[in-house]
């Protein structure tokens, strides 16, 4: 089994790939349904593929 940091990094990359320049909507947006699902380790993961996708871009989440 991956870490969870490099379980981010993946995630992140394939965001990025998939939706080029919505990536950090994507992540926004999955960080939040986990969020509201209650699931903590899910969220933790997006917040983290969030913070890696904003490094890509030079940019930090305006919450971090």
């Amino acid at each position: 089994m991956l870490a969870p940091s490099h379980v981010a990094v993946r995630l992140a990359q394939d965001l990025v790939d998939h939706y080029g320049e919505d990536a950090e909507r994507a992540a926004a947006d999955r960080l939040e349904a986990m969020q509201q699902m209650g699931n903590a380790d899910a969220a933790g993961v997006w917040a983290a593929v969030s913070d890696l996708i904003a490094q890509i871009r030079g940019r930090r989440r305006p919450d971090a």
